[in-house]
């Protein structure tokens, strides 16, 4: 038995109109599934899914990474060129953003979707992902 790939990450969300103003008009996902409690968007340029939902018993506290749990989501961009424009679309739309930053890893640019959802934006090195992926 093998793992294809991860099909979706699923985020609790406390207002789904406040996510899909995030996910759909800032980050570009296109919404394939609208209904009462579940957001369901799609990259388009990737197979990568996102499912925000409610719970009417939720939490209504902001995420926080350091409960144990999802720490954050980090999506692949193209390169250094495409994290900048990512910066400068995401500025533009108002969305607060950590400075680039370089690590082994690669180039990290942090934001916050609502509800302080940590995300990353990655453009990895070359060598990182050949240690990681071969």
């Amino acid at each position: 038995m093998t793992i294809a790939g991860i099909s979706h990450v699923s985020l609790t969300v406390t207002r789904l109109d406040s996510a899909r103003t995030f996910w759909v008009d800032v980050m570009g996902f296109v919404p394939k599934v609208e209904q009462p409690g579940l957001l369901i968007v799609v990259d388009p340029g990737a197979t990568v899914a996102i499912a925000c939902v409610t719970h009417d018993d939720g939490d209504r506290h902001a995420f926080d990474e350091r409960h144990v749990g999802l720490d954050h989501i980090a999506l692949n961009v193209d390169g250094t060129d495409a994290l900048q424009t990512w910066q400068h679309t995401l500025e533009a739309a108002s969305v607060a953003c950590s400075p680039v930053v370089e690590s082994p890893f690669g180039w990290h640019l942090n934001i916050r979707a609502p509800d302080n959802i940590a995300v990353e934006l990655l453009a990895m090195k070359p060598e990182a992902s050949a240690a990681l992926y071969g």
